[in-house]
């Protein structure tokens, strides 16, 4: 696992699939880049009321799947209800999570606005950015396998996560591995942020949230591995915000 302190930039790799879905290299990274090139330099899209983005997201989002071959046929849904952002599927041949968000909606995401840190409902855009600083601060190769749909008005982004063997951590292990072996910092906000007991950590621009137990898995070799952590990129002003809510260990 990669210390967040060495971090540059996004990377990802695409998992080889062996059930026959069109799952292409560089989706993630490609989606995500041609979401944004829908954006203005003022960050808001043309003729696009604001609270209209995310619905304007989704249709494009689903225009360019349907372009690529990834829209999941209706029959292959998820085989179990998740937590509050996912439900899940298990791909046998390819020992793969297949994660669908709840329909129409695309995860969370972290909002800092004047000393205010919100868990808020995420954007397409954002979702992607998220599994992108996943795969960059974790070395995983989560990758997008597409939008999939029962009917015109309901809609799951899915993506697509190689399953690991272990235990839920207990918390002084998530807190060494964040700690001492990412450099993170533990944030000082609310321990029900998103609704459950979970943990935060920041350092530079890298904040990492909705850690708890069940969004990790402790292999028998004792390594933890974050699988549904929410990590987010942050902007100057967002960074500042959180620097200043980071709890620094004792000299």
């Amino acid at each position: 696992m990669p210390d967040a302190r060495n971090l540059v930039g996004h990377g990802t790799t695409s998992p080889t699939p062996s059930d026959g879905l069109n799952i292409q290299a560089g989706t993630l990274d490609e989606a995500a880049a041609y979401l944004r090139g829908s954006i203005r330099a003022d960050g808001t899209y043309e003729g696009i009321p604001e609270g209209e983005i995310a619905g304007h997201q989704w249709r494009l989002l689903e225009l360019w799947t349907a372009s690529r071959g990834l829209i999941l046929p209706p029959d292959f849904g998820p085989e179990r209800e998740g937590g509050r952002e996912h439900d899940v599927r298990f791909d046998e041949p390819s020992a793969t999570w297949l994660k669908y968000t709840k329909p129409n909606c695309a995860g969370y995401a972290i909002d800092v606005f004047d000393n205010t840190v919100m868990m808020l409902p995420a954007t397409p855009l954002q979702y992607l950015d998220r599994w992108r600083a996943h795969n960059s601060i974790f070395s995983d190769s989560v990758e997008l396998a597409g939008v999939w749909k029962t009917s015109q008005y309901s809609a799951s982004l899915v993506v697509r996560q190689y399953g690991v063997s272990g235990v839920a951590p207990d918390w002084d292990v998530i807190e060494a591995t964040f700690v001492n072996g990412l450099g993170l910092y533990k944030l000082d906000v609310p321990d029900h942020l998103g609704g459950y007991t979970s943990r935060a950590y920041f350092r530079g621009r890298i904040g990492v949230f909705d850690v708890r137990p069940m969004n990790c898995v402790q292999t028998e070799s004792g390594v933890v591995v974050p699988i549904d952590v929410i990590p987010q990129f942050f902007n100057r002003s967002e960074a500042s915000i959180l620097h200043a809510r980071t709890i620094k260990p004792n000299p």
